[in-house]
């Protein structure tokens, strides 16, 4: 064993053990000496009289500071779950995602919604464009008929109706704005031609009159002598298309000497009549003036001189009046006035009469 006294970093040297504090006795007493470690903890006083209990009081909670590590982020819902949400249930429901069902279904009810306006949509176009189809039949058809009556055609005669579109409402409201009637071909004035007529404010209910209307028809140049017919001391057949004028040949044997003369006349119509005037003279093929006539002519002069006018109102129907014409090489146009009654008034769809 070595001999040499310890140093003060001997490693052999005793540590001093402090000695064991004496154990409490099972009765204390109030001088008794308490342990150091306990002097912040008050003890009871045996002999004092019970006190109520102090209300508990809620700790804060520690305040992280911003240094501090964050820590790995807890999910609201989560929290909450633990006990330990931050936040209420409001902030929990609408910081919660949407569940994928929910979206799927919000879609799904847009996509339907979307399909159903379309279908109604295309019903509604449907509807209508059947509606106003049977309606423009409907208007078509009956005019159809009116016109074959006026015109005396057989059921099979073509005849060309427009009316402006759209007919469904029109036809509701009892009127048509315009209608326009196209009958080729027809048979009229003695003659073949196109017949033309246009109406507005056409009532569709059968009875009233239209606001307005009014009718042309074009027949052949050579028309016009059908409706002319016999003027009277001319040669038959002699008539004929000069410009925009007619010429006609006087019957030689009214004359003493026998001489030929030819008449030019302006064809127009005046008071639902055909008005022939004469605008020129030839005598023997030579171009004499009305004074000339007079003096060599005589009691004749008025005769050949004098306008000639033709009644053509029984040549057309009785609501229809010519109040215009119009000849050239290419086609003889008559205008006419219509009486706004007619497509409704059987009276005026029979012919006329010259009284």
């Amino acid at each position: 064993m070595d001999d040499r006294a310890p140093g003060p970093h001997d490693p052999t040297e005793p540590i001093e053990v402090p000695p064991r504090p004496p154990l409490p006795s099972s009765a204390p007493s109030h001088s008794a000496q308490r342990d150091p470690r306990d002097r912040d903890i008050p003890q009871p006083d045996p002999d004092a009289s019970p006190q109520a209990e102090p209300e508990a009081t809620t700790l804060p909670l520690p305040v992280i500071p911003a240094t501090a590590p964050i820590g790995p982020v807890t999910a609201p819902w989560a929290a909450a779950a633990g006990g330990q949400a931050a936040a209420g249930p409001a902030a929990a429901d609408a910081a919660r995602p949407v569940p994928r069902r929910r979206r799927h279904r919000g879609v799904r009810a847009l996509v339907v919604s979307l399909a159903v306006i379309v279908v109604l949509a295309v019903a509604a176009v449907a509807g209508w464009s059947f509606g106003n189809a049977w309606a423009k039949d409907l208007v078509v058809g009956r005019v159809t008929d009116q016109t074959r009556d006026v015109l005396g055609l057989d059921d099979t005669a073509r005849v060309d109706v427009r009316v402006d579109e759209p007919v469904l409402p029109q036809l509701i409201s009892g009127s048509l704005s315009r209608l326009a009637v196209a009958v080729p071909d027809a048979p009229i004035g003695g003659a073949t031609g196109d017949v033309t007529l246009e109406a507005t404010g056409v009532p569709t209910s059968g009875t009233g009159a239209a606001s307005s209307a009014s009718a042309q028809v074009r027949m052949a140049p050579d028309s016009i002598a059908r409706l002319a017919g016999d003027l009277g001391r001319t040669v038959p057949g002699s008539l004929h298309i000069v410009g925009k004028n007619v010429a006609v040949e006087l019957d030689p044997s009214q004359f003493l000497s026998g001489v030929s003369f030819t008449l030019t006349l302006r064809p127009s119509a005046a008071d639902g009549e055909l008005l022939l005037r004469p605008i020129a003279f030839e005598v023997a093929g030579v171009q004499v003036s009305a004074d000339v006539i007079r003096a060599r002519f005589g009691t004749l002069a008025p005769g050949i001189l004098a306008d000639r006018k033709v009644c053509v109102a029984d040549r057309f129907p009785k609501g229809m009046t010519m109040s215009g014409l119009d000849v050239d090489p290419g086609a003889l146009v008559a205008d006419f006035t219509v009486d706004p009654r007619i497509l409704t008034d059987s009276s005026l769809q029979k012919p006329g009469s010259c009284g």
